[in-house]
């Protein structure tokens, strides 16, 4: 579970994380990004910007902005997954 903190640093970043619960109660955390980063300094500033307030990368479910019906398919297949 992300902690307050945690949740006000994605807030403040305009990053709203959606946290599936797992069976073995790992997390995974999906981000939606609104574009794809093209630049690789800028990706890894953005995983270290995660890796900052304690998110690691392997809870990280990166995907890039989507038609509705496209991130329901997503995150049933991300889910089904975990389980």
């Amino acid at each position: 579970m992300l902690t307050a903190r945690q949740l006000y640093y994605l807030q403040t970043m305009s990053i709203n994380p959606w946290v599936m619960r797992c069976a073995a109660s790992s997390e995974l955390i999906t981000v939606v990004m609104d574009e794809k980063i093209h630049d690789a300094r800028q990706n890894q500033l953005l995983y270290a910007m995660f890796r900052s307030i304690g998110v690691s990368n392997n809870r990280l479910d990166m995907i890039h902005h989507v038609s509705a019906e496209h991130l329901n398919h997503h995150i049933q297949k991300i889910h089904n997954k975990a389980l």
